[in-house]
């Protein structure tokens, strides 16, 4: 979905299954089907516009996965007070991004900056998401601490 109309009618031209409106408009996301949706990502450059797509997202489907794109730590911690499963701050993973290119271009084993990234990223998101209240996290996110990634 996007409030860009140019956006939408260039999506529908190279085929993709686009919605014009607004997405924190409940009634918008009923129409887009969030009632079945696996999952729902939100990503915008507006953060405050990401926050009401998530807040209606949230109330309308209090278990779903919920993913957002956060603009900074500070603004991954009120997406976690808000609900998401999940935050995606741009700054921090562009850090993380630039820290494993430049590792790899130095030489490092490949696993050993993956098995890193991965470490510092979770420590990240477990600083984050000690913004919400602990009755708020979800299943998901429990589940996904309990895994390691492959080294």
């Amino acid at each position: 979905m996007d409030a860009n109309s140019s956006t939408v009618a260039r999506g529908r031209v190279e085929g993709a299954n686009v919605f014009y409106g607004d997405a924190a408009r409940p009634e918008m996301l009923l129409n887009c089907g969030v009632t079945t949706a696996r999952a729902v990502v939100v990503t915008m450059d507006a953060p405050a516009k990401v926050d009401e797509v998530v807040a209606a997202a949230r109330q309308l489907r209090p278990e779903m996965i919920l993913i957002a794109r956060a603009r900074d730590a500070r603004h991954a911690e009120r997406l976690y007070r808000l609900g998401v499963t999940d935050a995606v701050p741009e700054t921090t993973e562009a850090s993380l991004q630039l820290a494993e290119n430049t590792l790899v271009d130095l030489g490092v084993p490949m696993g050993l900056v993956l098995a890193s990234i991965h470490e510092r990223r979770d420590r990240f998101r477990t600083l984050f998401q000690a913004a919400m209240p602990a009755e708020a996290i979800r299943p998901a996110r429990a589940l996904r601490s309990t895994r390691r990634p492959a080294t």
